[in-house]
Order: structure tokens, then sequence, then C-alpha cells
């Protein structure tokens, strides 16, 4: 039952998406199980509960050394949760990477052991000081202070305003909410205000980890005659469904060229479309009578299903790689066998 808790949290949570979800890819059932079954099978401390709703969180942490326990075997899920701490977590969340120069903050010593992860804190603007030239290592951490270090590592996407939440924190508490992060269930309900505990940290940072690698999992890659594109795909019901297709493995198209303009390919399945009359430009890739993807490198105007834009190439660019013969593309998932 423990090893299904993190993928029915995040199920959970997709069905119960407040009025504040911004527009995010959901992380597919299959996914969230291959992600919850990488995790340890049980927490190696004594006071962690197979059962507790916190335990798949602390054994997949623990077991990536990003939260230690607290000596004599136990985590101590429910003891506090300073500044210093969170800045260490983080650190280790995004791989310890190196770091010159010392903190800017007065009561940071240069040899204290939370030195390099608070300079690299603040120098990758994740965790700002608390005024006068303090970074505050021993205050405590609330909940709504977390999600805001997450949404920063995450490039501050574009989200609602939580009206819970404090105002320097209100788009990160929407973001965390409408992106499975921030959980709400019998065990836990997230309170951006009050303070975090130990087991609060770990759920969050773990369902926030659980969604970065279930994002870059779900990732379609595409490639033209040996070389990858860049690709900015539609949030659409066509691309979904290909991305389904592409779980079963990566898909190789023969593509013809076609009046002057477009590189044209058999999919081998129909997927949902939604034929809108578009006049296309080069770059745009589209769904043509449900089983067929074409590649632009000119214009035409014709019914059809838009699924993404190479990014990464010019018009001229485009002409060369697909108007001067025949290519084969390759469509791949990330997290997939090639």
């Amino acid at each position: 039952m423990k090893r299904f808790l993190g993928l029915l949290l995040v199920l959970a949570l997709m069905l119960t998406m407040p009025a504040c979800a911004a527009n995010v890819p959901a992380v597919s059932e299959a996914t969230a199980a291959t992600l919850v079954l990488a995790a340890a099978e049980t927490s190696a401390f004594i006071d962690v509960p197979s059962g507790a709703w916190y335990a798949e969180a602390v054994a997949y942490l623990s077991g990536k050394g990003i939260m230690t326990g607290t000596g004599n075997g136990e985590f101590s899920p429910y003891d506090a949760f300073n500044r210093a701490q969170l800045a260490t977590v983080l650190y280790r969340v995004a791989g310890e990477p190196a770091v010159s120069g010392a903190a800017g903050f007065a009561d940071v010593a240069a040899g204290a052991w939370y030195a390099k992860p608070v300079s690299w804190a603040q120098q990758s603007g994740v965790i700002n000081g608390v005024g006068e030239g303090r970074f505050a290592p021993n205050d405590p951490v609330t909940q709504e202070m977390l999600v805001t270090m997450l949404y920063r590592m995450a490039g501050e996407p574009s989200a609602d305003v939580a009206s819970d939440a404090s105002g320097y924190a209100a788009n990160a508490v929407c973001w965390s909410r409408a992106n499975g992060i921030a959980p709400a269930t019998a065990d836990y309900t997230f309170a951006p205000k009050e303070n975090a505990v130990r087991a609060q940290v770990a759920v969050l940072v773990y369902n926030y980890l659980i969604r970065e690698e279930a994002s870059v999992m779900g990732e379609i890659t595409l490639t033209v005659a040996g070389k990858p594109l860049a690709v900015e795909w539609q949030d659409n019901a066509s691309v979904d469904a290909l991305r389904e297709l592409l779980r079963n493995g990566p898909l190789t198209i023969s593509l013809s060229m076609y009046g002057g303009f477009e590189q044209v390919g058999s999919l081998g399945a129909n997927l949902p479309r939604n034929d809108v009359q578009t006049t296309t430009e080069p770059g745009d890739i589209v769904l043509y009578s449900g089983n067929q993807i074409v590649l632009f490198y000119g214009s035409n105007s014709w019914a059809y299903t838009r699924l993404g834009k190479i990014t990464d190439m010019s018009k001229s660019e485009l002409q060369v790689l697909l108007g001067t013969g025949n290519v084969t593309a390759v469509l791949a998932l990330v997290g997939t066998n090639i």
C-alpha cells in the first residue's frame, strides 16, 4: 500500500485543483507510478512508520541524500525546520553546484556548516535575506516560504494569486497547489502561513521533485535527419495522445516533400483532431487527417490541428533541412528507451 502513496497523492491532487490552478500539463498515471516505485522501499528511520503519510517522501529524499536524519536512527518528522536547513536541502536538490564567494550576510559565518548553501541560495536568487544584512539562519520556515523557494527554482512560471498567502508568496502558493506540490489530504492540509515541520518539508520537496522528473520524462523530442530540434508543443488533446503513443517507444517516420512547402508522413495511428482553418508558417508542426504529421518549411492554408512549432531554426535553415529531399523524423519521449 505504501508504495502507491505518492501516486495516489498526485492523482488526488489532479482531481481537486483549486480555482487558481494554472494551465499546466498533468502528470500521467503511468509516469507517476514509475517515479513512485523508484523510491526506496522502506524508511531507514525508527520514527517513520511504513504507513505514515510522509513515509514515501522521507524514504525517497533520504535515499538521495537530500534530507538526512537527526541522529540515533530518527528522522524527527514533527520537529521544526529552520532557514539554514532549508538552504541546505534546496542546495542538495540543485545538485550542490560550485559556489564562489561568501554569503553576504552578517549572521552567516564563513565557516558555518550552512555557509555554502546560503551563498548558493543568495547568488541564485532562490532565498533572500530578512533585511538589515541578515539571513536569520535559525528562524523557522513557513510552508509558503518553502514553496516560494521551489517556485523560484522552477523559474517562476505564470500563476494566479492565492488569497490565503502573504503577498510575496501569493503566486507561488497558487502554483504549488495547481501543480500537485502542496497537498490537501486527510493527513496534511497545506497551510501557507504556518511553520513547516520536517515531515511537511519532506512531502513538499518530494512532490516538487516528482513533478519535475515527470515533466522531463513526459517531454516529446523531435529529431529530423539526425538533427535534434527544439519544439514548443501545444497543450491539447492531440499532443497528449501523441505523448501516450510514444510511451510504447520512439516512432520513426518517413517524411516526404509535398507542394514545395512541407514534409508529411504517417504516424501509424489516429490522434484526436480539432481542425481549424490555418495559415501555416515555417517551423509549424500540424496534424492532418488525424494520422499525418506535417512539418512546414513554407506556408499553406488548410484545416489542420496544431501540434507545435520548431523554435530553434530560421526560415532559411528549415528550407535547407526540409526543402531539399525526403527525410526521416524520430519522435521520442524522454524516459523511454531509444
